[in-house]
Order: structure tokens, then C-alpha cells, then sequence
């Protein structure tokens, strides 16, 4: 039976019924006085027709503290205490009084208590003892045990509120309620959150999403995905206005602008992308290059007490300046033109002059030594060939050694061809008479034409006008010599 609370009152005066009450089915009936009868919610005994044989005892409520009415709940509420559910006449004495089953309860529930730390609780039906827990234990609700508690090793609470500050295992948690900060590792944080950890990683932030990240609101921040730092598998990610400004991937490449940064630090964007140094005081700002050995090998930087900027190799040491009116020094810092080169300077391609390509130098050469008899017909001395990529002025010049063989004056006539032999000759592009006596003679002789692109092969030949001519060379070492010389663009 569950146990309930009953109502008591000292002083209840015995009265009389002024209604009936059947065997059964009598949910209520009246009395004539109420002084000193329990009244409310609180059930209570009364006995009705004490002494006789017909004596019951049955449990009751009385609502109000005027009312003559007495309540029965049910059938089940009768023939209490060894009595049975019997008629009663209107007339029965009937007063309160206390039973077996209150005396009955009073020592159930004493006797529960048998050992230090016992809690007794309601069960089910009847009372139900809990044994004291261990050592830092907590008391839970337990609805699957008999007594509906239980004694665990954590508590689980679904809301609280506490009031002054919060202190969890001496320092893992400390809530400072007058300056309203949080304390993880420490019983004196200094900011709204403080962690104060032994670990290399101090705090860590999981969640079950792909990207997940942490936001940063402050006073003025348009919402609270604006300003994040999040992660995405092993990458980091930078977060501003609510879009991904920087991302750090696994190898450490950096990328601002780009998700996918293909070298250590990767910056795009639409238009114009621009980066910038700025010192703040007037010192000098650098970009400096370095490796394993040496973490400064070269530099481009800006040298203001100078005002120019500079290129820097080997050492860090200069190696190409611009100064302020734009005139530029390869190994000369105080460059008095526009280009001033301290050293010499090799091209391989045209060097222009107002729009005008420098010359080149040579192009290709015949250099022989040996006889040559020039007969009365064309005699072939040497040829060269080269090409060109565009038009450009040739200087085609000749130096050769002559030997007269006869005492009589003889003439002779050199030419260049842009075919040959001598027994077909091409174009003539230049000639040469020379008038000779015996002995021996030099004839030079040069021809600028203009060539556009193309490959070409010029011929040296000779034609005897008079006489008999030799080319000499033998013991005196004497050369001839046939070149083409690139003199410039047109």
C-alpha cells in the first residue's frame, strides 16, 4: 500500500452521523458537529459505531474547515484496521482516531534507518532505503531504481543557477563573478576567458562539420560569421566580411586570395594586385632573398637617405640602382645617364639608338693563305654565307696580297657575286680595277649594302685584265681575307 500523510487534530469531538452509510457504494455522509476534525486534502481515520458490533474504521477527508460533509473515495478506503465495511444508521457515534496502520507506518519507516548515510525514499509502494555512496559521489534521480535515486560518479543537470562564483576541482573551472570572467587551469583569469594549460595544445575546438570555425564579434562586426578563423581537413582558413580572404594548405603554402596556393606565398586578385612595404619612420625597406648558408644573399630595396632603389646579388652587394631622376647604373651607383654600366656589355640581339639598332659586328669571314693565279677569265678566291632575321646595312669588305709577275703594267679586276663560280657568275655588287707594275701590291677594297631576311652567300672571284696576278702568300705570310659585317637596322 503507498503510504500517504494523514491529517490530525488534538481535541476532535466524538458527534453523531445525520445520514446513513450503506455497506458499500457511500461516497460521503454528514455529521452533526465538526469541532476539532482535521479538514483539507489530508486524509484521515474515524471509527464509526465504536464498541459495537458494527465498529469500522474508514479513511476520510473533510474539505473545509465548516464543512459537516465527510468524503469517501472509495470502496477500497473501508472496513480499515481489522474492521469490515458494514450499514450504518444516521445516529452512529463517529469521531477521528488513530490506527495500526498509522502506528504501523510511523515504525516502517523508523526501522528503514539501520546504517550511517541511509537515505529513505517512497518507492513504488512502500519505503525503500539507499545506502550512503563513496567518496565525492553525487545523488542522482534514478527512475529505474527502486528508491528513484541513485549515487554516481557524475551529475548531469539540465540547467542552474548559481549565484557568487563557481569553482570545479580547485582550478579546472573558476567562475569569477565580480569581474564576470572564466577561469580553465586557474582560479585568477584576467580576461573573459582564460586558459592556462601544461600542454603544447592548450585548448581544442571540434566540430562535426567539413569546415568548421571560430568566430570574432566585436562592437561593430556586421554578424557572427563575419571575422572567423576556421579549419578544413589539415588547412587552415582566414576569414573577413564574411568571405575566405587567406587560406594556409598541409605543405605551408600560403595563399591570399586564392583557395589553392601553389607556392609558399601565393596573392591573386582581379584588376590591379598590388603589395606593399611601408616604413613608418623614413628607414629603408627591403626584399631580402637567402638560403641555408646565407639567410641574406640579395635584396631589391629602397635606400631613402639616397632616394633610389637597389638591386643587390652576390654579398647583398649593389648591383643596379635607379635614382631619383630615373637614370640607371649597373655597377655604378652614382649613374650620371640614363644608363651608365660600369664594365662591359654583350648583346645578342640589336642594341637600338633612337629607334635605330647598333651594329652587331661580324658576321662571317674568309681568311686564307696561300697562291692564287687570276687568270683572264673569273677566278674564284673564297665566299662566306650567313643569315638575317630582319633587314639590316653589310658591310662587305676585302683585303688581298698581290704579286706581279711581269715587269709590264697589268690590271686587275675583284668583284662580289651572290653566286658563283667564276664561270657563272651572279649579281655584281662591287668592283675593283687596280693598275700594277711589277712587284708586289695590296688591293682593299669595301661595298655597305642594305639586305633585307634571308640567307645569303657571297663570292670572291678575280678577273686579269693585263698581265699575269698572284695571290702571295709562301714564306711572307701574306692573308686574304673576305668579311661581312653587320653595321646596324636601316
Amino acid at each position: 500500500m503507498a503510504k500517504t500523510r494523514r491529517s490530525y487534530e488534538g481535541g476532535a469531538l466524538s458527534t453523531t452521523t445525520t445520514s446513513a452509510i450503506a455497506a458499500s457504494g457511500t461516497t460521503s455522509f454528514t455529521i452533526t458537529a465538526y469541532t476539532g476534525w482535521p479538514y483539507g486534502a489530508a486524509p484521515f481515520y474515524v471509527v464509526v459505531a465504536p464498541g459495537t458490533a458494527s465498529e469500522e474504521k474508514i479513511l476520510v477527508t473533510r474539505t473545509g474547515s465548516t464543512d459537516t460533509t465527510i468524503n469517501v473515495a472509495s470502496d477500497d478506503e473501508r472496513g480499515q484496521d481489522g474492521t469490515s465495511a458494514v450499514s450504518h444508521a444516521s445516529g452512529s457515534t463517529v469521531f477521528p482516531v488513530f490506527t495500526a496502520v498509522d502506528a504501523d507506518e510511523a515504525n516502517e519507516l523508523t526501522s528503514s534507518w539501520s546504517a550511517k548515510g541511509d537515505l529513505v525514499s517512497h518507492g513504488s509502494t512502500t519505503f525503500e532505503t539507499l545506502a550512503v555512496g563513496t567518496n565525492d559521489e553525487v545523488l542522482t534521480a534514478d527512475s529505474s531504481a527502486a528508491s528513484g535515486l541513485a549515487w554516481k560518479d557524475t551529475l548531469s543537470v539540465a540547467s542552474a543557477s548559481v549565484s557568487g562564483d563557481l569553482t570545479v576541482d580547485t582550478d579546472t573551472l573558476h567562475v569569477d563573478s565580480t569581474d564576470n570572467r572564466v577561469g580553465i587551469g586557474t582560479t585568477t583569469p584576467d580576461r573573459a576567458l582564460t586558459v592556462d594549460a601544461t600542454e603544447t595544445v592548450a585548448a581544442n575546438f571540434k566540430s562535426s562539420f567539413s569546415n568548421s570555425s571560430i568566430s570574432f564579434v566585436s562592437s561593430g562586426t556586421t554578424n557572427d560569421t563575419s571575422v572567423r578563423i576556421g579549419a578544413s581537413g589539415d588547412q587552415m582558413k582566414l576569414f573577413a566580411g564574411d568571405a575566405e580572404r587567406v587560406r594556409i594548405d598541409s605543405s605551408g603554402n600560403v595563399g591570399i586570395g586564392t583557395p589553392t596556393p601553389g607556392k609558399q606565398l601565393d596573392v591573386q586578385g582581379a584588376g590591379v594586385v598590388e603589395a606593399r612595404l611601408l616604413s613608418t619612420d623614413g628607414g629603408d625597406t627591403a626584399l631580402l632573398f637567402g638560403d641555408s648558408v646565407d639567410s641574406i644573399r640579395g635584396s631589391v630595396k629602397y635606400d631613402t637617405s639616397e632616394d633610389r632603389l637597389e638591386l643587390r646579388g652576390y654579398n647583398n652587394s649593389e648591383r643596379l640602382v635607379i635614382d631619383s631622376s630615373g637614370n640607371v647604373g649597373i655597377n655604378d651607383l652614382t649613374p650620371s645617364y640614363r644608363l651608365d654600366v660600369n664594365g662591359d656589355i654583350n648583346s645578342q640581339t640589336d642594341v637600338l639608338v633612337s629607334g635605330t639598332s647598333l651594329p652587331r659586328g661580324l658576321l662571317a669571314n674568309f681568311d686564307t693563305q696561300g697562291d692564287f693565279t687570276i687568270g683572264s677569265s673569273y677566278t674564284d678566291i673564297g665566299s662566306i654565307s650567313f643569315t638575317l632575321s630582319e633587314q639590316r646595312q653589310i658591310l662587305l669588305t676585302a683585303f688581298i696580297p698581290l704579286w706581279q709577275s711581269f715587269s709590264s703594267s697589268t690590271g686587275i679586276t675583284v668583284v662580289y657575286m651572290t653566286s658563283g663560280p667564276a664561270s657563272s657568275p651572279g649579281t655584281f655588287y662591287q668592283g675593283a680595277y687596280q693598275s700594277m707594275g711589277s712587284g708586289n701590291h695590296c688591293l682593299s677594297i669595301q661595298r655597305m649594302i642594305t639586305l633585307n631576311a634571308a640567307t645569303y652567300t657571297f663570292y670572291l672571284v678575280g678577273l686579269r685584265t693585263v698581265g699575269t696576278a698572284e695571290i702571295n702568300g709562301g714564306s711572307n705570310i701574306r692573308r686574304t681575307t673576305f668579311s661581312a659585317i653587320d653595321m646596324g637596322g636601316t
